[in-house]
Protein backbone atom coordinates (compact mmCIF):
# COMPACT_ATOMS: atom_id res chain seq x y z
CA UNK A 1 0.00 0.00 0.00
CA UNK A 2 1.33 3.43 -0.90
CA UNK A 3 0.31 6.24 1.42
CA UNK A 4 0.50 9.87 0.36
CA UNK A 5 0.75 11.99 3.48
CA UNK A 6 -0.52 15.48 4.15
CA UNK A 7 2.03 18.27 4.13
CA UNK A 8 1.40 20.34 7.30
CA UNK A 9 3.38 23.28 5.87
CA UNK A 10 1.20 23.55 2.75
CA UNK A 11 -1.39 26.32 2.47
CA UNK A 12 -4.20 23.77 2.31
CA UNK A 13 -2.64 20.58 3.66
CA UNK A 14 -4.10 17.35 2.44
CA UNK A 15 -5.92 18.88 -0.50
CA UNK A 16 -4.17 18.05 -3.77
CA UNK A 17 -5.71 19.60 -6.87
CA UNK A 18 -8.79 17.58 -7.90
CA UNK A 19 -7.59 17.48 -11.52
CA UNK A 20 -4.24 16.03 -10.43
CA UNK A 21 -5.99 13.37 -8.34
CA UNK A 22 -8.30 12.51 -11.26
CA UNK A 23 -5.26 12.15 -13.54
CA UNK A 24 -3.57 9.87 -11.02
CA UNK A 25 -6.70 7.76 -10.60
CA UNK A 26 -6.97 7.33 -14.38
CA UNK A 27 -3.43 5.88 -14.44
CA UNK A 28 -3.98 3.37 -11.64
CA UNK A 29 -5.15 -0.21 -11.82
CA UNK A 30 -5.49 -0.44 -8.04
CA UNK A 31 -7.91 1.62 -5.97
CA UNK A 32 -7.32 5.22 -4.88
CA UNK A 33 -9.03 5.85 -1.56
CA UNK A 34 -10.12 9.23 -0.23
CA UNK A 35 -11.12 10.38 3.27
CA UNK A 36 -14.76 9.61 3.97
CA UNK A 37 -14.83 6.33 2.03
CA UNK A 38 -15.34 3.15 4.05
CA UNK A 39 -12.38 1.48 2.34
CA UNK A 40 -10.20 4.49 3.27
CA UNK A 41 -11.06 4.07 6.94
CA UNK A 42 -10.24 0.35 6.80
CA UNK A 43 -6.94 1.05 5.02
CA UNK A 44 -5.93 3.57 7.71
CA UNK A 45 -6.66 1.25 10.61
CA UNK A 46 -3.43 0.12 12.24
CA UNK A 47 -2.85 -2.73 14.63
CA UNK A 48 -1.96 -0.17 17.31
CA UNK A 49 -5.26 1.58 18.09
CA UNK A 50 -3.45 4.45 19.81
CA UNK A 51 -2.10 5.63 16.46
CA UNK A 52 -4.50 7.41 14.13
CA UNK A 53 -3.03 8.35 10.75
CA UNK A 54 -5.17 10.12 8.17
CA UNK A 55 -3.22 10.60 4.93
CA UNK A 56 -4.59 12.78 2.11
CA UNK A 57 -4.90 9.73 -0.17
CA UNK A 58 -4.28 6.00 0.04
CA UNK A 59 -3.35 3.99 -3.03
CA UNK A 60 -3.38 0.21 -3.02
CA UNK A 61 -1.11 -0.52 -6.01
CA UNK A 62 -1.49 -3.69 -8.02
CA UNK A 63 1.89 -3.47 -9.71
CA UNK A 64 5.00 -1.47 -10.40
CA UNK A 65 3.18 0.87 -12.80
CA UNK A 66 0.90 2.03 -9.97
CA UNK A 67 3.89 2.70 -7.72
CA UNK A 68 5.64 4.65 -10.48
CA UNK A 69 2.49 6.73 -11.04
CA UNK A 70 2.28 7.49 -7.30
CA UNK A 71 5.91 8.55 -7.07
CA UNK A 72 5.48 10.81 -10.12
CA UNK A 73 2.30 12.28 -8.60
CA UNK A 74 4.07 13.01 -5.31
CA UNK A 75 6.98 14.59 -7.14
CA UNK A 76 4.79 16.70 -9.42
CA UNK A 77 2.43 17.91 -6.69
CA UNK A 78 5.01 18.29 -3.91
CA UNK A 79 3.11 15.90 -1.67
CA UNK A 80 5.24 13.78 0.65
CA UNK A 81 5.20 10.11 -0.04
Amino acid sequence: MTVLKRDPSARNPGAPAPAAVADLEAQLRGPLLRPGEAAYDRACTLWNGMIDRRPALVVQPTGAADVIACVAFARDTGMPL
